[in-house]
């Protein structure tokens, strides 16, 4: 009997380990938060510039140590204006394999514009990037002004030469100019070049139609994207009884809540703003039609509204979409109709880079990520919320689902294969269980 009772003893003391090492080995583990405080400092070196970050290692390493760092950079020239920085601009300058918290990118030119951001990893993977820094936000860059004194001057029946004056570049290089014409007995407009690719002030416009007047628009252009128009079509032209076009549309992301976080009244909201045009036409300014189009979605633009009825500029959309990107555009209004739209605005997304479900909680903190889940209801407190948990009511911190139905072992009448070393385990105690009980019959 003594021996019998070592041996039950063994196999419970056994059993226990075992299951320790189980839950040590599925003890969880995530990509590390994103690193903190990115600071870019310029300095002149041997070959050109360099462009010095350093930063703060990531407060939570996600259960593994950091092996290194991702450094990527954007390039700001290849813009047309600030995006939502959530573009395929991003390239990777190094993956470093070390814990060093600085990085030195050397021999840059003085025209390089660049943002920098840099992302932790460990055996898990790449944690969210860092915040965002470089010369893109230390330079205070705008689009140029918008240029003057512009002159055309008919050499030949088919030559009309242009020249103007430069304007202020507000922070970077004038890189060339866009020239439009029209001829007076057609008001179509027509692009002579969309980009003079040169900083030149003059341009020579050739192969023209004899007897025909032509007018002429002429903008600046800079990493930042194109200035207002010079002026009104050069000549005799009448101004239309409509209003001019708003200026500057900015678009960027918001969230709208109740004030109980309610699941059912979240919603996500692009903040639309705008300047009033600077020519309200022949009647004061009533109110704004806003247009938008989706990327991916729709083939056309589609309005937000006809009318705000007000000359408030700004407006909230909050009938977007979480992840669809946007752009918008806005015409005036006076008792005369509606007059010329913008040109679009920069294309935003419907949801910040840390929250792919919009519910505003960020993705490393959101019990289902890819879930909205404001309240992130977890009923039976095994990390996965209730809005993505396979057993809401029951705890199974490791989802296992072995015929993949989408609903957990644990709770599923048919499970199918089990996945779980611990529930097999449980199985073979009882099993030894049962012959020690059987052999002590006999």
């Amino acid at each position: 009997m003594k021996n019998y009772t070592k041996k039950i003893v063994s196999i419970i003391i056994l059993s226990c380990v075992f299951l320790s090492c189980i839950s040590s080995v599925t003890a969880i583990i995530t990509v590390p938060d994103p690193p903190t405080n990115l600071d870019v400092i310029i300095s002149s070196g041997s070959s050109g510039y360099n462009h010095d970050l350093t930063w703060e290692a990531p407060a939570d390493d996600g259960g593994a140590a950091i092996l290194g760092y991702k450094i990527e950079y954007a390039d700001f020239r290849d813009y047309s204006g600030i995006d939502d920085m959530q573009s395929s601009y991003w390239n990777v300058l190094d993956a470093t394999k070390d814990t060093q918290t600085s990085y030195t990118y050397e021999g840059t030119s003085f025209d390089n514009v660049f943002c920098f951001r840099v992302s932790a990893y460990n055996s898990e993977g790449t944690g969210l990037p860092s915040n965002y820094k470089g010369t893109c936000w230390n330079v205070q860059a705008d689009v140029p002004d918008r240029i003057f004194d512009l002159e055309a001057d008919e050499v030949s029946d088919t030559q009309i030469d242009l020249s103007w004056n430069a304007s202020d570049d507000n922070g970077l290089p004038i890189i060339g100019y866009k020239i439009e014409y029209r001829m007076i007995n057609n008001l179509e407009v027509f692009v002579a070049v969309n980009n003079t690719g040169t900083q030149d002030t003059k341009y020579s416009h050739t192969g023209l139609l004899a007897e025909t007047y032509y007018e002429y628009k002429v903008y600046a252009i800079n990493a930042m994207g194109i200035s207002d128009v010079s002026h009104d079509w050069e000549g005799e032209t009448t101004l239309s009884n409509l209003p001019g076009p708003p200026k500057n549309v900015m678009v960027s992301f918001g969230y709208i809540v109740d004030h109980e976080m309610s699941e059912l009244n979240l919603k996500v909201a692009m903040n639309i703003s705008w300047e009033a045009p600077e020519y309200e036409g022949g009647s004061p300014i009533t109110g704004y039609k806003i247009e938008y189009f989706s990327e991916g979605v729709h083939t056309a633009w589609s309005i937000v509204i006809e009318d705000t009825n007000t000359v408030n500029t700004t407006y909230v959309d909050n009938n977007t979409v979480c992840g669809a990107d946007y752009l918008y555009r806005v015409s005036a209004i006076n008792s005369y109709g509606v007059g010329e739209s913008t040109s679009a605005s920069l294309s935003v997304k419907a949801a910040p880079y840390d929250d792919n479900d919009c519910d505003g909680v960020i993705n490393v903190a959101d019990n289902c990520p890819e879930y909205p889940n404001p309240l992130q209801k977890d009923t039976d407190a095994d990390g996965a919320g209730d809005k993505c948990d396979n057993c809401e009511l029951t705890y199974n911190p490791d989802q296992a689902d072995g015929d993949g139905d989408g609903i957990g072992n644990i709770c599923d009448d048919d499970p199918g294969s089990y996945d779980t070393p611990g529930f097999e385990l449980v199985f073979v105690i009882i099993g030894i269980f049962l012959i020690a009980i059987w052999k002590k019959k006999k």
